[in-house]
């Protein structure tokens, strides 16, 4: 049974049901708002604000309301890490999600070093 962003009602031993919504995702998501940049499939820039982030993917909101993407398509995102060390994050990345100019994407080029500084970065 598929539950995932789904809510499911559940009833306590007290008599009162309350809704349950289960995440079932591999990586942990962090709220976040770090300034970036992404290149479409035809090389246009825009820019965007990461809003989630994990070790996998974002979420982010592109400048333009109309992101010239589609789902499946391969794009270029670079953005800093607001750490002490200011690392900054350039890969491509697959659109997993579109809701106007709100986007999920899964990263496909992390390299060693972006994905330790990830890790670190994401460190509860």
């Amino acid at each position: 049974m598929y539950l995932y962003n789904k809510p499911v009602r559940a009833k306590c031993k007290c008599g009162k049901s309350f809704p349950v919504l289960f995440d079932s995702r591999e990586h942990r998501r962090t709220e976040v708002q770090l300034k970036g940049e992404y290149w479409d499939t035809f090389g246009e820039k825009d820019l965007m604000t990461v809003t989630t982030l994990s070790a996998s993917g974002a979420g982010f909101k592109a400048a333009c309301s109309t992101p010239d993407v589609s789902v499946g398509e391969t794009i270029q995102v670079s953005f800093w890490l607001n750490s002490a060390y200011k690392t900054l994050i350039t890969t491509k990345a697959i659109v997993k999600r579109i809701d106007r100019n709100r986007l999920g994407v899964e990263f496909v080029g992390l390299d060693e070093h972006q994905r330790k500084c990830l890790g670190f970065y994401l460190m509860p």
